[in-house]
Formats: C-alpha cells, structure tokens, sequence
C-alpha cells in the first residue's frame, strides 16, 4: 500500500507517483503511466533517502529523469483500442510546508501515547486508519497523515484526555471507542452524557 504523491498529464497519458507510507513499504516511488485507463507503464524508481516529509531534491530529479525515458518510449506506444478498468485515485499528499510537517510530526507523537492508552486492538486500528500490513500507526511517516488520518487521530487523542478526566468514562472505554471509530455520533453523545459530560 503506497500514497500517491504527485500526478500530471501529457500527451493524452496520466502519469503518477506514489510513495511508500512507512519503512514497511520499502524504498522505492512507483511510477505509472496510465491512457485510456489502461495502466500502459510502470517502473520503480530506488529512493536515496526515506521520504518522512516527501521525496528529497535528488530522489524528485531521479524520478523526473524516469518520466522523461517513459514519455520518449510511450511516443512510439500504439494506444489502447478499448478503454481500460484502471481508475486513478486523487494525490493524497499535503503541498510541503514547514508549519504543517511540524504540526504532523506533533499529532503523530501524541496519537502513539493516545493509541496505547485507548488499548485499541492492532487490526481494528489498521481498518480504522487504513494502515499498510504490518505497518503501526508509530511507523507511518508524517508525510503519510492525511487528512482523514488526522481525522481520527485528533479523536483518539481527545478521546484520551476524556478518560483522564472523567473517570466514569473509563469503565466504558470499549464502547465509547468502537462508537468513534464507526462514527457513531448518536451512540457517542449518549455516552458521553450518560458519563455526566456535557455535549454541546
């Protein structure tokens, strides 16, 4: 499971970047060429350094020299006749910005402690945040919260300090966790109130 990182179109063909997540993933961007949604190309391309925050300046030129060669070799590529099944998902990487791989780094440090505390079991947790096999939410590179991701660790890590708060809460941890991850937001409100803690 990789992230897609960057994407552009030329000449009628799709091309895209997708990065690894965490170690777990290996070293390597995927490149892919897509026309008609027919998945005409790919090549991996060896990452020099780990991309915790995107791809290093040289990691970037060496693949901009990858899509230069697959451009010169798809110019002389016969395009598909029928429209293929491959359907491109949206880039799921944050524009680099100090201010935000700061902010990342932070809420990944906090949701590690929250993830231990809440006990959340390893393949609930992997459903809920869509994590790589085998990978833990303490592998993931900053680069690899997205905004849904940090959806739900901004929750586990409110849901955290609740407990620490509110005592009567924590005999219903269980419940209350399994009603945030499905996004039960009635079934939350009940037990949150039922704790004596005030919804507004």
């Amino acid at each position: 499971m990789m992230l897609k990182w960057r994407d552009f179109i030329e000449k009628d063909i799709l091309f895209e970047v997708f990065l690894p997540e965490c170690d777990g993933d290996g070293s390597a961007a995927v490149l892919r060429a897509v026309r008609h949604g027919n998945l005409v190309a790919e090549e991996q391309v060896s990452l020099t350094w780990r991309p915790i925050f995107g791809p290093d300046d040289g990691d970037v030129q060496a693949m901009d020299t990858a899509f230069d060669r697959m451009i010169s070799n798809l110019a002389c590529f016969k395009p598909p006749r029928s429209k293929g099944t491959y359907v491109p998902g949206p880039v799921e990487v944050e524009d680099p910005d100090p201010y935000l791989h700061a902010s990342l780094h932070t809420l990944l440090e906090e949701s590690k402690e929250a993830m231990a505390v809440l006990e959340v079991p390893i393949k609930q947790l992997q459903a809920w945040l869509e994590l790589p096999e085998g990978c833990a939410v303490g592998d993931l590179y900053p680069m690899a919260i997205t905004p849904r991701r940090a959806d739900g660790l901004r929750k586990a890590i409110a849901l955290r300090r609740l407990l620490e708060r509110h005592e009567t809460l924590r005999a219903r941890r269980t419940v209350v966790l399994e009603a945030m991850i499905r996004g039960d937001s009635v079934a939350l409100r009940h037990e949150l109130e039922a704790a004596g803690i005030p919804v507004g």
